[in-house]
């Protein structure tokens, strides 16, 4: 085979589809792709690849970069929406005890059924504030404040 025989051999190759193919490819190196697509690795191939390597690595850095970013992204939305689903259920069941407590006749005998809304308004309470500070706001603290002060003054009623 004569000298420049190799190199009018490897002028058939289109190059910029090659180097499409090794950049978006899952080849080791330059001449893992050389063996799998039937390339001869020779000097002219590496004249001809020279940087491909290090734009493949920047390219993979910036892909695995974006990748990151967008489950990052989809992490912080699935937390959002449990915070936001807590908070509507912890709101909920705060009001409708609320309301319970609301229909309490005040009296000696009201002293259980106000103990136990209570201790669920306390834990909702807790659960609010969890989620609360989760989020950085602060959006169940008026009804909260309202609902306190509610029960302090029905459960003084109900002492007395």
């Amino acid at each position: 085979m004569e000298a420049g025989a190799g190199v009018h051999l490897m002028a058939k190759y289109d190059w910029p589809v090659l180097k499409r193919k090794y950049i978006t490819g899952d080849y080791k190196s330059l001449r893992d792709f050389a063996i799998k697509e039937n390339i001869p690795y020779n000097k002219y191939f590496r004249d001809k690849t020279k940087g491909w390597a290090k734009e493949k690595d920047r390219k993979t850095i910036a892909k695995q970069s974006h990748i990151s970013e967008r489950v990052t992204a989809a992490q912080i939305d699935h937390e959002v929406d449990l915070i936001v689903a807590s908070l509507a259920l912890s709101r909920s069941i705060l009001t409708k005890t609320n309301d319970s407590v609301q229909a309490i006749t005040p009296g000696p005998k009201a002293v259980y059924p106000l103990k136990a809304a209570s201790e669920i308004a306390q834990y909702t309470v807790k659960t609010a504030r969890l989620c609360d500070e989760a989020s950085g706001a602060g959006s169940n603290q008026s009804l909260v404040d309202a609902m306190k002060s509610g029960y302090i003054k029905r459960m003084e009623e109900g002492d007395a």
